[in-house]
């Protein structure tokens, strides 16, 4: 999460060095793009929370909050030994979390999944 949060900051912070040191517009434009594209990625599409809901999952972003109905969801897998993604199905893949989830997040998930019918591989 922090990581995520940094980076655009860090590129905003090498484009102001590039500035200042006189380097060639090219280099300013493209770590300031980067910076605008990176942090819009960040503060719009990086899940801060995952809430189970009657409707379905719904993930909080700092700029919105995304409802993911349970008739779209395919299946729920754990691609490596941490995080979530959620596949629906229309085959589009969606990461719920990418940290590790303790023993007790990962029963209630498991309990909500299995009493929806979907596809749990975690």
């Amino acid at each position: 999460m922090a990581f995520s949060m940094a980076t655009p900051l860090l590129l905003a912070v090498f484009t102001w060095g590039a500035v200042a040191v006189d380097a060639p517009l090219l280099v300013s434009v493209l770590l300031a793009g980067l910076a605008v594209a990176l942090g819009y990625t960040a503060l719009y599409d990086f899940a801060l929370a995952v809430e189970l809901g009657e409707e379905g999952i719904v993930r909080r972003c700092l700029l919105r909050m995304q409802l993911i109905e349970w008739d779209v969801v395919d299946a729920i897998a754990r691609p490596r030994k941490r995080g979530l993604v959620l596949v629906t199905k229309a085959r589009k893949r969606i990461i719920l979390v990418d940290r590790t989830l303790d023993d007790a997040e990962l029963d209630r998930l498991r309990g909500e999944v299995e009493r929806r019918g979907v596809s749990a591989e975690f």
